[in-house]
């Protein structure tokens, strides 16, 4: 026992000498690791946005450049139209319709020199680089698109929703502008609420109120909305009850969503007809008679 206890004693005061560096060092060490991740995440934080800008903003004075030719060949025509569609995509603030042309411009020029410099390099004809200036003043229209059907989605999924926020201020002895500004406080996140939002806004700064939402209604065709603004126009112009109006406009809304919802659930076989002619019956059939036709050949039916 005195012989184990002399080894035990012997050992540690040969490891106490580096216990004391190799405890600080490792010490040192996480701290500067547990110091540069915070530098780092900090950095981050100052540096990096929560969300990237759009590509357009990136680009945005190489797109400059363009602006001022394209300004004096676009018609008046094609300026309104593109103005009404930023407008349903609610970037009528953030975009003008020659700034608009200007990006497709140069993504027609982007994707039309890439592909030159491509077809260049394997020494093939020059003849797809109208096609890729074709496609790439096409894709930033196709974008808009996509914006405006996204943006019509979102306004029909959460405009029930608001008018039931906007009901239940008013039931509680809110006032209408009141009503609004709680449903923006408390509603989803999406462009129903900046659309409210913006109404707020305009009528902080002396617009009426029944000119702001009208102006809303008019910034997006839809069916839904405008009738809800209608409504809510003439029950107050009118002095009506404001919770039965919005209440029965809200279980309208929810009903045609669910109409909606069916009718597009019904198209649903038919445009799966076309990828299942096309694509899965053929190799359904390949895959059940090639054992068939193996069979044949083997005993001399296919010659």
């Amino acid at each position: 026992m005195l012989i184990a206890d002399a080894r035990w004693d012997m050992l540690v005061a040969l490891l106490a000498p580096w216990f004391a560096p190799a405890a600080s060092g490792v010490g040192l060490l996480l701290g500067l690791v547990a110091m540069t991740r915070g530098a780092r995440e900090s950095l981050g934080r100052q540096q990096m946005p929560e969300q990237p800008p759009p590509i357009w903003q990136r680009v945005r004075w190489v797109i400059l450049m363009f602006e001022a030719p394209v300004a004096a060949c676009l018609p008046t025509t094609w300026r309104v139209r593109l103005q009404a569609r930023l407008r349903e995509a609610g970037l009528e603030l953030a975009l003008t319709p020659e700034r608009f042309v200007s990006g497709q411009v140069l993504c027609a020029l982007t994707l039309g020199l890439g592909t030159w410099a491509a077809l260049q390099l394997i020494g093939a004809g020059a003849w797809p680089v109208s096609l890729a200036v074709l496609l790439g003043f096409y894709l930033p229209a196709a974008r808009l698109r996509d914006a405006i059907a996204a943006r019509r989605r979102s306004l029909v999924r959460d405009l029930p929703t608001m008018l039931d926020l906007v009901v239940l201020s008013v039931q509680g002895g809110a006032g209408l502008s009141q009503a609004l500004a709680l449903a923006v406080d408390r509603g989803p996140a999406g462009p129903m609420r900046e659309e409210l939002s913006r109404v707020l806004r305009e009528v902080r700064a002396g617009r009426p109120r029944q000119e702001a939402l009208r102006s809303m209604a008019d910034r997006h065709p839809e069916p839904g909305l405008r009738h809800a603004v209608g409504a809510l126009v003439m029950a107050e112009r009118h002095g009506a009850d404001l919770s039965l109006i919005l209440t029965a406009q809200a279980d309208q809304r929810r009903q045609e969503r669910f109409l909606e919802a069916e009718r597009i659930a019904m198209q649903a076989p038919v445009k799966l007809l076309l990828p299942l002619v096309v694509f899965i019956f053929p190799g359904t059939f390949l895959i059940l008679m090639y054992p068939v036709a193996m069979q044949l050949l083997a005993e001399g039916f296919l010659g």
